[in-house]
């Protein structure tokens, strides 16, 4: 009898662990699934702001001639830094020789205007590349 019971055990513990191991597989086809329909629209996400890549380069270009402006009309230096600055900052994704005239001008525009604070203050170091 003790032999029987323990058969009819065995066979409920397989029954669990095929009913378990039918809900994880469950749980986890339905996790993957899910994972590959957020990634499909991380995609999707992404393809739109490569297509309009362009339209962010141009908008990108329209604000550096608006700072290029600015500064071809300013004469205050404190402010020529800012605007230095801005520029580097907009141009270093997009041409780098820019970025650094942009150091460059800013670097000697602060040593011309003979106030120690203001090459501190701005917070740039000429690297050792830039003449």
């Amino acid at each position: 009898m003790n032999l029987i019971t323990f058969a009819s055990d065995t066979v409920i513990i397989d029954k669990m662990n095929k009913s378990v191991f039918t809900l994880m597989l469950f749980f986890l086809l339905a996790a993957a699934a899910q994972a590959q329909t957020q990634t499909e629209k991380l995609l999707r996400g992404l393809d739109e702001v490569l297509a309009r890549r362009n339209q962010y380069t141009n908008e990108k270009f329209q604000h550096i001639q608006q700072l290029k402006s600015y500064l071809s009309t300013t004469r205050d230096p404190k402010m020529r830094l800012q605007i230095y600055q801005q520029l580097y900052d907009q141009y270093y994704v997009l041409n780098y020789d820019s970025a650094a005239a942009c150091v460059n001008n800013s670097y000697r525009l602060a040593k011309k205007s003979e106030t120690p604070t203001t090459v501190s203050c701005h917070g740039w170091r000429k690297p050792s590349f830039i003449p």
